[in-house]
């Protein structure tokens, strides 16, 4: 079944967007790597090829598994608004690091996961590569996509690389 969509604003946001980018990534929950690879135009902006990335819930690569442990009852404060949170704590091996994940996650509160705090190391665990802190910090945030407004909410992160002595 062929598209019929009208794609020009888009290409036209493409287009921008390679003449400072050699790269961009986009991210969906959608995937079906026939719809995904039909040319529509897009790649004309971009000197690579499209590259497909597949990642678990968690972040956990194509094939890895995560353990994931249930913690305690918390609240984090957003924009003076307390949510309360279920925290889970998530282990992801692979062969050169190990992450592991506190998670704050709100049932009923978009988008859910409100912070991430996570720890990457060796595959010991001894040595610290990086740190990264993924929050929520405005919510209810209204942005124009084409000619709607749709909420979303910003996330600011934050990684620390640990310099190695």
């Amino acid at each position: 079944m062929p598209l019929d969509l009208d794609l020009s604003a888009e290409q036209d946001m493409l287009a921008d967007m390679a003449r400072v980018a050699p790269r961009i990534g986009i991210w969906t929950h959608y995937f079906d790597r026939k719809v995904l690879g039909r040319s529509l135009g897009f790649r004309k902006k971009f000197d690579a090829e499209p590259q497909y990335i597949v990642q678990g819930y968690f972040g956990e690569a194509e094939g890895q598994s995560s353990i994931v442990t249930p913690g305690a009852a918390s609240t984090i404060s957003i924009e003076e608004r307390r949510i309360n949170c279920q925290t889970f704590t998530v282990e992801i091996t692979e062969e050169d690091k190990k992450r592991i994940s506190k998670i704050y996650y709100a049932e009923t509160v978009e988008p859910f996961l409100l912070r991430k705090d996570s720890v990457t190391t060796d595959p010991t665990g001894k040595n610290t590569l990086f740190e990264t802190n993924e929050t929520v910090v405005a919510m209810d945030m209204p942005y124009k996509v084409m000619n709607d407004i749709k909420t979303t909410s910003v996330i600011k992160t934050v990684r620390t690389k640990r310099v190695q002595s």
